[in-house]
């Protein structure tokens, strides 16, 4: 028979390997038979009935499980010597601690979410009892047993700054207020007066705060500045109201700007103005004592005391004025636009226009346009830069009056009707006139400038003009000759018929004018 140790060695044993045994559990005649017995088998016997608990511990140190079948040292100690359990770390207790004999801790952390009940004596930093009616209370150091005194004193001594909702409720004996002391530089006592006030008494000049005051109202000083009152603001949780006692007369002075919006966002608003609106890339700036109404207007430099309302609509170099509508524009360039309104939809003045009003859409008054007022459509006035155009007015559409460059002034143009094309000193009444077919000027012979033409063009021709008048009641030319109006209507010299019956055949209506051989005839028949 071999000898075990000239079999190969084998160090990981598998689970099916098998050992030879002795069994000696059998009763003969089986005793002491010869079988086998699996690696496997092995280790399930050895930790089932003889245990695999491993691990490593230090002396008088309670064990804990560190894993599976392993142990190692807890956070409990035993000293043999003083009988002393010690725990290093937290101690978390689930159901009743109970301590029978004195309770002695140390730097003593509880938390209970069940109710703590102390059924012993709880002792001080000194192992006092205390007596009955004391508090427990920090010394810096430790806690001690001290008086639970009814009148307690608080000295503030640094600086107290910044506070908003201050609140003592220090109780005496009989559970009311009874006296707090405030030492700040001076002895400051305020004492319960009985009558539901505060007495204030100082070592300093100083004085009693009294008062009454009714719900939801705001308090302001009283004479002397000693005592509170009603004041005219009340506030009742959802809505301010600022009024007076007597007759509900709103009285309120803001000294900066207001804003009056749900949702502002992007606001400029200089002092003592106001924005009203969606609050969206409103400004005021430059511009005092201004008022903007709506959403994205723009009251800019030198724009004082105007008012926008509206939506895109812009001033600058404004003063006085007023905008209604939508992306209208008043621009002064350095020469400040006064007094003008404009009303309507992408309508400009600029260049300093003074008490201009332009009213409708895609209006233009430019150039120092001066006291000019436009009602209508696509209408436009121009001056000249540096010479003041004054005194323009259209009433219409597609309107145009500009200054001519040779002229010194742009001065009472009037213009009523569409596509007319007006100019300093004429009245035009009409569609489409024709500039060019007016009479020439001759001052020596009493021919002066055209005043007024009435047009009836479809379009700018020859036979636009049918009425025009000249001026009169002046004196013009080297000869100081008095000009005499001249009623001129160009188109009758084409109308020149024998009779009423040619005059008919040729379109001349009954009451129409022609003439005859120089003549001047109305067709009757």
């Amino acid at each position: 028979m071999a000898i075990i140790y000239s079999y190969p060695k084998q160090t990981t044993p598998n689970d099916s390997d098998s050992f030879v045994i002795t069994d000696s559990s059998q009763s003969a005649p089986n005793k002491n038979r010869t079988k086998s017995l699996t690696a496997g088998d092995l280790a399930s016997y050895v930790i089932t009935s003889k245990s695999a608990i491993t691990g490593s511990g230090t002396l008088n140190t309670m064990p804990i499980f560190t894993g599976p079948n392993a142990i190692g040292d807890s956070f409990m100690t035993y000293n043999p010597s003083s009988e002393f359990f010690t725990i290093s770390k937290r101690l978390s207790v689930s159901s009743d601690l109970v301590v029978n004999g004195r309770g002695a801790f140390q730097g003593l952390y509880l938390r209970a979410d069940c109710p703590l009940e102390v059924l012993g004596v709880l002792q001080d930093g000194n192992s006092s009892p205390g007596t009955a009616g004391q508090v427990l209370s920090s010394t810096g150091t430790g806690v001690e047993w001290i008086a639970g005194d009814t009148n307690t004193t608080y000295d503030l001594t640094g600086q107290v700054s910044n506070i908003t909702d201050f609140a003592i409720d220090l109780l005496g004996s009989d559970g009311t207020l009874d006296k707090v002391s405030l030492i700040a530089g001076s002895n400051i006592t305020l004492t319960d007066n009985g009558s539901n006030g505060v007495t204030i008494a100082s070592a300093n000049p100083g004085g009693t705060v009294t008062g009454t005051g009714t719900v939801n109202k705001l308090t302001k000083w009283s004479s002397g500045g000693t005592g509170i009152q009603n004041s005219n603001i009340t506030d009742n949780g959802s809505l301010v109201t600022i009024a007076s006692e007597t007759n509900q007369t709103g009285k309120a002075v803001f000294r900066n700007g207001i804003v009056l919006s749900n949702n502002p966002g992007g606001i400029t608003v200089d002092d003592t103005s106001m924005v009203i609106g969606a609050g969206n890339n409103d400004i005021i700036s430059g511009a005092d004592h201004c008022l903007a109404v709506g959403n994205n207007n723009q009251i800019l430099t030198n724009s004082d005391n105007s008012i926008s309302v509206g939506q895109g609509n812009t001033m600058t170099f404004g003063t006085a004025c007023a905008v209604f509508g939508l992306s209208n524009t008043i621009t002064g360039s350095n020469t400040v636009t006064e007094r003008c309104l404009v009303g309507g939809f992408s309508n400009t003045i600029s260049g300093g226009a003074k008490s201009a009003i332009v009213l409708g859409g895609s209006n233009s008054l430019t150039t120092n346009g001066g006291q000019g007022i436009i009602l209508g459509n696509a209408n436009t006035v121009t001056g000249n830069a540096g010479v003041s155009s004054d005194s323009s007015y259209i009433l219409g559409s597609s309107i145009t009056i500009t200054e001519d460059p040779s002229s010194s002034l742009l001065q009472n143009a009037f213009a009523v009707g569409n596509n007319l094309s007006g100019d300093n000193g004429k009245m035009i009444l009409g569609y489409r006139n024709l500039k060019s077919g007016y009479p020439a000027v001759n001052y020596n012979q009493g021919l002066g400038e055209t005043k007024f033409v009435v047009s009836v063009g479809t379009t700018n021709t020859t036979n636009s003009n049918a009425l025009i008048i000249t001026e009169g009641g002046v004196t013009r030319g080297t000869s100081s000759v008095a000009q005499i109006p001249r009623i001129v209507m160009p188109t009758i010299v084409g109308f020149d018929y024998s009779s009423d019956a040619d005059a008919a055949s040729n379109g001349i209506p009954i009451g129409g004018i022609y003439h005859n051989n120089g003549q001047l005839y109305v067709r009757l028949t």
